[in-house]
């Protein structure tokens, strides 16, 4: 949902997204990195990038899944 509606695809931004800290998926070469920092818990990373020169930072934020969260990225 939220790459369909904040243009994520058309900018050419990454975002992954992981359920657990281990970096399973590998969200912090993404542009835009959630993971998960406890049950419903997600932190935010941004900076990240596939050419795996440069991971993502982590923003000091944390969400639960929804509104807020959903809120905060389309910033």
């Amino acid at each position: 949902e939220f790459q369909a509606t904040s243009n994520v695809d058309s900018l050419r931004l990454s975002c992954r997204i992981s359920g657990c800290g281990n970096n399973c998926s590998r969200p912090l070469l993404a542009d835009i990195g959630l993971i998960a920092h406890g049950p419903n818990r997600y932190g935010v990373y941004v900076g990240g990038n596939h050419a795996q020169q440069q991971l993502a930072q982590y923003t000091g934020r944390e969400f639960p899944w929804g509104i807020e969260l959903k809120e905060y990225l389309h910033q």
